[in-house]
Protein backbone atom coordinates (compact mmCIF):
# COMPACT_ATOMS: atom_id res chain seq x y z
CA UNK A 1 0.00 0.00 0.00
CA UNK A 2 3.05 2.66 0.31
CA UNK A 3 3.48 3.32 -3.10
CA UNK A 4 -0.34 4.25 -3.27
CA UNK A 5 -0.12 6.78 -0.21
CA UNK A 6 0.49 9.87 -1.83
CA UNK A 7 -3.09 9.17 -4.10
CA UNK A 8 -4.95 8.23 -0.71
CA UNK A 9 -4.13 11.18 1.12
CA UNK A 10 -5.52 13.18 -2.09
CA UNK A 11 -8.15 11.43 -1.85
CA UNK A 12 -8.79 10.85 1.92
CA UNK A 13 -9.95 7.93 1.31
CA UNK A 14 -9.41 4.11 0.74
CA UNK A 15 -11.86 3.03 -1.99
CA UNK A 16 -11.68 -0.92 -2.25
CA UNK A 17 -14.61 -2.47 -2.93
CA UNK A 18 -14.66 -4.89 -0.21
CA UNK A 19 -16.97 -3.76 2.46
CA UNK A 20 -16.08 -5.20 5.68
CA UNK A 21 -14.24 -7.88 5.00
CA UNK A 22 -10.66 -8.27 6.14
CA UNK A 23 -7.76 -8.66 3.58
CA UNK A 24 -4.10 -9.46 3.84
CA UNK A 25 -1.47 -8.15 2.26
CA UNK A 26 2.27 -9.05 1.79
CA UNK A 27 5.33 -7.11 0.74
CA UNK A 28 7.55 -7.88 -2.70
CA UNK A 29 10.47 -8.22 -0.60
CA UNK A 30 8.64 -10.89 1.33
CA UNK A 31 7.07 -12.60 -1.62
CA UNK A 32 10.79 -12.59 -3.25
CA UNK A 33 12.17 -14.09 -0.42
CA UNK A 34 9.70 -17.00 -0.04
CA UNK A 35 9.65 -17.33 -4.21
CA UNK A 36 13.62 -17.45 -4.03
CA UNK A 37 13.86 -20.05 -1.01
CA UNK A 38 11.74 -22.76 -2.79
CA UNK A 39 13.40 -22.28 -5.74
CA UNK A 40 16.79 -23.27 -4.43
CA UNK A 41 15.63 -25.57 -1.90
CA UNK A 42 14.23 -28.81 -4.40
CA UNK A 43 12.76 -30.49 -0.63
CA UNK A 44 10.11 -27.19 -0.67
CA UNK A 45 8.92 -27.85 -4.16
CA UNK A 46 9.39 -31.96 -5.28
CA UNK A 47 6.05 -32.96 -3.23
CA UNK A 48 3.86 -30.87 -5.07
CA UNK A 49 3.24 -28.47 -2.09
CA UNK A 50 1.31 -25.49 -2.52
CA UNK A 51 2.09 -22.50 -0.48
CA UNK A 52 -0.17 -19.40 0.55
CA UNK A 53 1.88 -15.85 1.43
CA UNK A 54 0.18 -13.75 3.64
CA UNK A 55 0.82 -11.65 7.10
CA UNK A 56 -0.14 -12.95 10.45
CA UNK A 57 -3.26 -10.26 10.48
CA UNK A 58 -5.69 -9.37 7.80
CA UNK A 59 -7.43 -5.75 7.72
CA UNK A 60 -10.24 -4.59 7.32
CA UNK A 61 -10.51 -0.96 5.17
CA UNK A 62 -11.37 0.51 8.62
CA UNK A 63 -8.94 -0.70 10.40
CA UNK A 64 -6.49 -0.30 7.09
CA UNK A 65 -7.27 3.45 6.87
CA UNK A 66 -6.78 4.24 10.18
CA UNK A 67 -3.15 3.01 10.34
CA UNK A 68 -2.42 4.83 7.46
CA UNK A 69 -3.95 8.05 9.19
CA UNK A 70 -1.38 7.27 11.77
CA UNK A 71 1.44 6.66 9.78
CA UNK A 72 1.15 9.76 7.74
CA UNK A 73 -0.68 12.14 10.20
CA UNK A 74 -2.90 12.78 7.30
CA UNK A 75 -6.69 12.08 7.43
CA UNK A 76 -7.28 8.96 5.44
CA UNK A 77 -10.65 7.29 5.95
CA UNK A 78 -12.75 4.36 3.89
CA UNK A 79 -14.99 4.87 1.12
CA UNK A 80 -15.89 1.91 -0.59
CA UNK A 81 -16.54 1.86 -4.30
CA UNK A 82 -19.58 -0.64 -5.93
CA UNK A 83 -18.21 -3.31 -7.88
Amino acid sequence: MVPYLPELIARGNVIYPVGDQAMSFISRKDSAEAIANVAVRPYLRDKEQIYLLTQEKNYNMVELSRIMTEVTGEKIGYQPVSL
